[in-house]
């Protein structure tokens, strides 16, 4: 079966094929064929959740973007004639000049973007700069905890996954770290795997691993003194999957009043710009 799968090529994914390579060396395909299905039902609910999480976030940004290309593309050049002979604030000039540069420049801010755009995408694809990118997000103010909260809510999960298939501890985490979706974090298992080979326990191996929440090596250090590793593995994988959910809807919670702020904030900005130099006019044909 494993050998069937594996020859499909990107089509099955390579810890599945591993589990039932591991399955038919133990006898135990049934008992593995389900646990997979309890694996990608968790991760499918999961990823839902996470998309669902950041829908308003994204049509909130989108929406910024909109308004202010409306702004800086219709509304203030309607006011470009009135203010040719006031002198004006500098505020009023830094948002004539934005929109002066929008007008003349439109296609040269589309290539630029998606440059970006390709050349972000481009320079992830380098190891070092993955590496740099990875470290970085575990230390990202407000996002960093939620990231090592999934990382340690996929590794423990996808570890009692193939811990509990029978699968040896150095072949199950040699797998799990290829998982967890962050180079930085897999960079250090090889030093955690020298660790178990040379004795020590699991739970003293995967202290140093940074990255993960602390509370992971706690609950394996339970499981290895009372002999329930299987079940210590279980109960933190559940607990840190609600904790990454949770985690997901405060950071949107906080993303979102952030997104209204600033466009609130944005748009008062643009609305002082026009008011003073409207103001000073006024007070001009007064004086007159």
């Amino acid at each position: 079966m494993s050998y069937a799968v594996e020859a499909q090529g990107v089509a099955f994914p390579y810890l599945m094929i591993q589990m039932y390579r591991s399955g038919e060396a133990s006898g135990s395909m049934d008992k593995t064929a389900l646990i997979m299905a309890d694996q990608y039902t968790k991760d499918h609910r999961i990823k839902g959740k996470k998309k669902s999480a950041m829908t308003y976030p994204i049509i909130l940004i989108i929406v910024t973007i909109l308004v202010l290309l409306i702004v800086y593309l219709m509304v203030l050049p309607s006011f470009f004639d009135i203010f040719k002979n006031v002198d004006l604030p500098l505020i009023t000039q830094i948002n004539i000049g934005i929109s002066h540069f929008i007008q003349d420049y439109w296609y040269y801010l589309i290539l630029i973007f998606a440059f970006l755009i390709v050349g972000f995408m481009a320079a992830l694809k380098i190891k070092k700069v993955r590496f740099k990118v990875d470290k970085l997000k575990n230390k990202m103010p407000l996002f960093g905890k939620l990231m090592i909260t999934i990382y340690t809510s996929r590794f423990a999960r996808i570890l009692c996954s193939l811990y509990t298939s029978g699968m040896s501890i150095v072949n199950a985490l040699n797998i799990a770290k290829t998982t967890i979706g962050n180079v930085y974090i897999e960079s250090q298992f090889d030093s955690a795997i020298k660790k178990i080979r040379n004795g020590e326990t699991l739970s003293q191996s995967l202290k140093d691993i940074e990255g993960f929440d602390v509370k992971l090596t706690s609950s394996i250090y339970v499981g290895e003194e009372s002999g329930r590793l299987e079940t210590m593995l279980t109960n933190p994988a559940d607990d840190f999957d609600f904790g990454a959910e949770q985690a997901s809807e405060r950071m949107v919670t906080l993303i979102q009043p952030i997104m209204i702020i600033f466009l609130a904030l944005v748009i008062c900005l643009i609305i002082i710009s026009v008011l003073l130099p409207i103001y000073t006019l006024y007070n001009n044909v007064g004086n007159m």
